[in-house]
């Protein structure tokens, strides 16, 4: 997608990004943190989730942070918060305050996983800038974060699912729960599905736009044949079948090749019988029928040998394809391609790309874990203009929501064949962990769940996959935020998974994620005692 199209989504016509999208704690709290913006506080992202947790690919900075880059607060949304009123009639913020938000520039450091790199529960990214303007935009960014890494995750699967004998098309418009559909189709191609429904997205991102006929068009047709055909009765099989076979000749006589026929209008059956009939008297190149309800395995697979039996397909030559679409997941998908050979070549996917649209649907029995998207910021370490820094905790009766003290890192260690092997949460201000693609020193990890820990040698291949994409207004690296770049970091990074990770019906293998053993520690006193705070 163009720079033009992103800032047309995100900034005003002044090119600015409003702070006006943003929570109202932010406006409330922003104001008795105003006597702190000397202060510089760090903003620990984490991704949620257990153990057991799948793997998830980040997406979504490519979108956000460019645009964060013009972050301001705008003298409109600042002169409407000085009209809310409290209910006594006081006003709700004090006005000097908003004064002096009016025209502040973005002044905050992002640390955060470029897009296409996969990852599992644990920091994940860091603001790091005064309290006030940090706390600011951590939820604009995890907000898109969640949304752009549940397509990526869902894409990703369904790459893995196909098994690459398919070709995949995103329906990104209608049912894309983002802006026109756009992300969607950006991150689909991120993670190496083909082809757009959405225009605008093909046009901008140079993609296969891709699509076939509705239901509409076939019903609209019929009812045109039975105006054109009075005497025709809708009651009668013969006359409806003959009402079909008007609507694909029409559609062909527009389309002779390379197009679709939907046919489970009436019936795949009755579809199929009609389509057979116009496919002979056409003969086109490179046709589908595209199915889109029913037994989709059952259907495709009778189609196929229908189309054999009438002449129009080999087995060597199938001139004639199958496309399915309606209600399908990476789950059903691996079932019908790795499990049971389905004889279909393109699917189109709609729903699953929705927030829960890949968990199991009521016809289904078929088990798909969901999408771990869950996105959090802590506070984790704050160093005033002069004096200590200190490191901080949440302490919580519900341990799964209690952070970490430090400036978190994550180093990711590879087995020798490069495979991903384990990851482990650091503190940056403990010094350096990876030089050279090698652990510079030994590190154990320990997990929060057990006293047993697993010491890494030094040595060992390793990365550090946060990487810093802005300082402040300015950009640190241009290719982190490229799409093409994005979708090669994605092709490294899932050869780098290994195969066990990767099955979608709830049978996958959980990286192993650990805390770097000195950092356990001090977590486990500042739990124990109930220490929110300790200096460095």
């Amino acid at each position: 997608m163009s720079q033009d199209l992103i800032k047309k989504m995100f900034l005003d016509e002044n090119g600015i990004f409003s702070a006006s999208n943003s929570d109202l704690y932010h406006v409330s709290t922003g104001q008795a943190l105003m006597d702190m913006v000397d202060h510089t506080n760090t903003g620990n992202m984490y991704l949620r989730g257990g153990m057991t947790s799948p793997y998830t690919v980040m997406a979504g900075a490519q979108f956000i942070l460019p645009a964060l880059a013009d972050f301001r607060f705008d003298r409109e949304f600042t002169q409407w918060a000085k009209s809310l009123k409290r209910p006594d009639g006081k006003a709700k913020y004090d006005p000097d305050y908003l004064d002096a938000l009016n025209g502040l520039p973005f002044n905050c450091q992002v640390d955060m996983m470029p897009d296409g790199t996969i990852t599992f529960p644990g920091p994940i990214g860091r603001v790091t800038g005064d309290p006030v303007q940090a706390k600011w935009v951590d939820t604009i960014i995890s907000d898109f974060l969640r949304r752009c890494s549940s397509v990526a995750t869902k894409a990703a699967r369904l790459t893995w699912a196909v098994d690459g004998k398919v070709i995949l098309a995103d329906n990104s418009m209608r049912r894309s729960n983002d802006t026109g559909g756009f992300m969607t189709a950006d991150i689909a191609y991120m993670c190496g599905l083909v082809g757009t429904s959405n225009m605008t997205a093909a046009m901008q991102g140079g993609y296969t736009p891709v699509g076939t006929m509705d239901h509409w068009y076939v019903t609209a047709k019929m009812t045109e044949y039975f105006i054109l055909n009075p005497s025709a009765n809708p009651k009668n099989p013969v006359s409806n079948s003959l009402a079909q076979q008007h609507a694909f000749r029409c559609f062909m006589r527009e389309h002779p090749d390379y197009a679709a026929l939907l046919i489970d209008t009436i019936s795949v059956e009755q579809g199929l019988r009609d389509a057979i009939v116009v496919l002979k008297e056409f003969n086109p190149t490179n046709y589908q029928l595209r199915i889109d309800s029913g037994d989709l395995a059952r259907g495709a697979r009778w189609c196929m040998a229908e189309l054999e039996k009438a002449g129009i397909n080999t087995a060597k030559q199938p001139n004639v394809t199958i496309s399915l679409s309606g209600g399908l997941r990476a789950v059903n998908l691996a079932s019908m391609v790795r499990d049971h050979g389905v004889p279909f070549t393109t699917a189109g996917i709609g729903g699953y790309f929705q927030f829960g649209g890949e968990l199991a649907q009521k016809e289904s029995d078929m088990y798909e874990p969901k999408a771990n998207v869950t996105i959090v910021t802590k506070s984790g370490l704050i160093q005033p203009e002069e004096g200590d820094a200190l490191r901080m905790i949440k302490l919580s009766e519900n341990p799964a929501k209690a952070s970490l003290p430090g400036m978190l890192d994550r180093v990711r260690l590879y087995r020798p064949d490069g495979k991903i092997m384990a990851d482990v949460a650091v503190d940056m201000t403990r010094g350096t962990y990876v030089e050279g693609g090698e652990l510079t020193r030994d590190i154990m990890s320990q997990r929060l769940d057990t006293e047993r820990g697993k010491t890494f040698a030094a040595g060992t291949q390793a990365s550090q996959p946060i990487a810093s994409m802005l300082k402040g207004p300015e950009i640190v690296d241009e290719s982190l935020f490229d799409l093409k770049k994005s979708r090669e970091r994605f092709e490294r990074e899932f050869a780098a998974l290994p195969e066990g990770y990767k099955p979608v019906n709830g049978s996958h293998t959980s990286c192993p994620v650990g805390i770097e053993r000195e950092m356990f520690l001090e977590w486990k006193k500042m739990i124990t005692g109930g220490q929110i705070v300790s200096r460095i």
